[in-house]
C-alpha cells in the first residue's frame, strides 16, 4: 500500500513505518519540475530531496493540480513532463494522473453531470502522448492513475466497466509502443465500490483519498481483500 501526506507529515511517517517495520510505501504528493537537485531553488521541493528524505514515490498532475482554481497555479503538460523527467531521473516512482476535465456545474435531479465514454480514452491517449513526451519507461517505474475530475470528490463514480473498457484502449494503444503499464482508478472510490473496480481486468488497483481519513477505509481494505483472487 502506497500512502502520500503532505509534505510536512512524510518525516513523520517515514519514522512510524521504520518503528514498526510497516510495509506501507511513502509517496510524496507532488515533486519539483524545476530540478532532480538541492538548489537554487527556493521553496521547492526537487525530486533529489524527497529520495534522500526516504520517499520512493511522487504523485504527479494529480486533477487538482491540473484544474485549480487559481490560474496561477495550474500545470500544464510542458510542467508535467518535466516533473516526470525530474522524479524518475532521481530514482523515484511515479504515479501519474489523467483524466478528462468536466466544468464543475449543476445539475437537475436525474440529469448526469457529464457524459463519461469510450471517447475518452482518445482523451487520455493524447494527455500520455505529450505528458510522456521523451520518457523513458523501461524501467517500468510509472503508474497512471485514471481519475477523470467529473468524480474526483464529488461522490459520483464512473462506472466500474466503462473505467475497465476505457484502460484497455489505452492500453490497446500503449501495446503498438510496446509499453506495458499499470493502471488504477481514482475518484470517488469507497469501502463498497472498491472491490468492483480491482476485480475488473485491466485496473490493477485504486487511488482514494477523504475514506483514507475514517474508519471506513479499514472496511474497504477488507472489502478487497475479501473479493481478492489469490
Amino acid at each position: 500500500m502506497i500512502t502520500s501526506p503532505a509534505y510536512i507529515h512524510l518525516k513523520s511517517m517515514i519514522s512510524k513505518y521504520e518503528e514498526h517495520g510497516s510495509k506501507c510505501i511513502p509517496c510524496s504528493q507532488d515533486v519539483s519540475a524545476c530540478s532532480t537537485k538541492f538548489g537554487p531553488f527556493t521553496g521547492e521541493v526537487t525530486a533529489g530531496m524527497l529520495k534522500d528524505f526516504g520517499v520512493d514515490w511522487a504523485i504527479i498532475g494529480h486533477s487538482e493540480r491540473r484544474e485549480f482554481s487559481d490560474a496561477s497555479i495550474v500545470e500544464t503538460r510542458e510542467v508535467i513532463n518535466k516533473k516526470v523527467k525530474n522524479a524518475l531521473k532521481a530514482g523515484l516512482n511515479v504515479i501519474l494522473c489523467v483524466g478528462k476535465f468536466w466544468p464543475k456545474k449543476k445539475t437537475r435531479a436525474g440529469e448526469p453531470k457529464a457524459h463519461i465514454d469510450i471517447r475518452s480514452s482518445e482523451y487520455v491517449i493524447a494527455q500520455l502522448e505529450s505528458l510522456l513526451d521523451g520518457v523513458d519507461l523501461s524501467q517500468k517505474r510509472l503508474i497512471v492513475a485514471y481519475e477523470p475530475s467529473y468524480s474526483v470528490g464529488t461522490g459520483e463514480p464512473v462506472d466500474p466497466k466503462k473505467v475497465n473498457d476505457i484502460i484497455a484502449e489505452i492500453r490497446k494503444w500503449l501495446d503498438t509502443r510496446a509499453v506495458l503499464l499499470k493502471f488504477i482508478y481514482g475518484g470517488s472510490v469507497d469501502e463498497n465500490n472498491a472491490p468492483l473496480y480491482v476485480k475488473q481486468d485491466n485496473i490493477d488497483g485504486v487511488m482514494v483519498s477523504r475514506i483514507a481519513h475514517s474508519e471506513k477505509f479499514g472496511k474497504l481494505l477488507e472489502n478487497i481483500a475479501a473479493n481478492s483472487i489469490v
